[in-house]
């Protein structure tokens, strides 16, 4: 890779190093915010103060506010997205056109995504590691059937986890800590009292068992209320990481739920691989947070062949919390 020379700016240079421009130059950041994410205690002018503070050129857009295409595609050298993971994974087509850096304030409730890239802690200590931070290559996944087309970077699922995850998007729940036990709470049961169903599902091939009781395909390694449901994933590696579960796994998987499910992932089959089909009629189909109910038959899940560009702060930027963060 040939960076630009320090009296040249790095605007749409893919995967550009933001150490290789000098300090006294002022990076253009344009933050995308999402003001109801988490507890939606940061406020865009503080956000934007905040920025400014570290000697960024800030551009302000919030996600619910008309102009936001046109935001995105104003010159800068650095697209940051303050949000959940949900603030990721609806401009995914947009930010791919633009073709940008990208960095995470994680200002959500779970902050998965965030959280297993190594971008997790003060916000404040994130902002401040942007220009010697690491680029981490993120791949993007497809999901497809008779409902439509849906990229995701985080996961896709069906069965008792995702079905959990769609009642708690329907009740009023408190933001939080409180939300990630209650969400919890509900996966909990909604496992205890499934029943196995054949999904029909073929990896790379292959069938799968026909007693499942979930199956969810992912790239990162932790989902929902903050669990780690699949170990050590390479998030530029052209696969798919597929959990699944099993009637006979049903014991393990609750023991796992009540024990540190946020520390390590649960007893279930893994498997690596390149594409994933669902062949029978689904209840219900979750890619990242959003829902298909009724999807019919046909769904398939694979590498788009496309990939962001991801700023992940230093380790000694981030004190205690960005120790062993990076996988």
């Amino acid at each position: 890779m040939i960076y630009p020379s320090p009296a040249i700016g790095c605007e749409r240079r893919l995967a550009c190093n933001l150490k290789y421009m000098p300090e006294g130059v002022a990076v253009r950041v344009t933050v995308i915010h999402n003001p109801t994410a988490g507890s939606g205690d940061h406020s865009g002018p503080e956000i934007e103060a905040m920025l400014q503070s570290f000697g960024y050129q800030v551009r302000y857009q919030s996600r619910k506010a008309p102009g936001l295409d046109q935001a995105i595609n104003q010159p800068a050298d650095l697209i940051v997205l303050a949000g959940g993971d949900g603030t990721v994974s609806k401009l995914l087509s947009p930010l791919l056109k633009r073709g940008l850096p990208l960095a995470i304030l994680p200002l959500g409730t779970a902050n998965n995504l965030a959280a297993w890239l190594g971008s997790a802690g003060p916000i404040e200590q994130l902002a401040a590691g942007w220009r010697s931070a690491t680029h981490r290559q993120l791949d993007v996944a497809v999901a497809r059937g008779s409902w439509g087309e849906r990229l995701f970077v985080d996961s896709a699922g069906m069965g008792a986890l995702s079905e959990a995850m769609l009642e708690s998007h329907r009740t009023d729940l408190p933001s939080g800590a409180g939300k990630l036990c209650q969400v919890r709470s509900l996966i909990k049961e909604r496992i205890a009292r499934a029943e196995p169903a054949n999904f029909g599902a073929i990896a790379d091939g292959v069938a799968l068992p026909t007693d499942l009781l979930l199956a969810e395909v992912m790239k990162v390694s932790r989902l929902g209320p903050g669990l780690a449901f699949a170990p050590r994933i390479d998030s530029g590696d052209g696969t798919l990481t597929l959990v699944y579960a099993r009637a006979a796994h049903r014991r393990d998987l609750l023991d796992w739920l009540v024990s540190a499910p946020e520390l390590g992932p649960p007893p279930l089959p893994t498997l690596r691989v390149r594409s994933v089909a669902f062949g029978r009629p689904l209840r219900m189909l979750r890619v990242g947070d959003t829902f298909e109910e009724q999807p019919g038959t046909g769904s398939a899940m694979q590498i788009s062949g496309q990939s962001l560009s991801v700023l992940v702060p230093q380790a000694s930027f981030l004190g205690e919390t960005g120790k062993g963060a990076l996988r």
